[in-house]
């Protein structure tokens, strides 16, 4: 139950960006992104290990660049 305590809070903060950020001068993020698309976008950012000290952040296609600057996310 913890664990979908903490991501049903995670999930919320989501749609309070996706609420607030707009998209245009009549529409916010959230007519264009709906939560659980969002999620998938989040989800395909992956980070590969090559040594103890060494990561790297794999590709990320022009929709989830987008929609990390919208929403002022850096993963770096």
């Amino acid at each position: 139950m913890f664990i979908n305590h903490i991501s049903m809070q995670i999930v919320y903060k989501i749609y309070l960006l996706l609420k607030t950020i707009p998209l245009n001068k009549k529409q916010k993020l959230n007519h264009r992104y709906p939560i659980l698309d969002t999620i998938e976008y989040l989800k395909t950012i992956k980070k590969v290990k090559f040594s103890e000290q060494e990561f790297i952040i794999t590709e990320t296609d022009k929709a989830t660049k987008y929609l990390l600057d919208k929403m002022k996310i850096s993963i770096t």
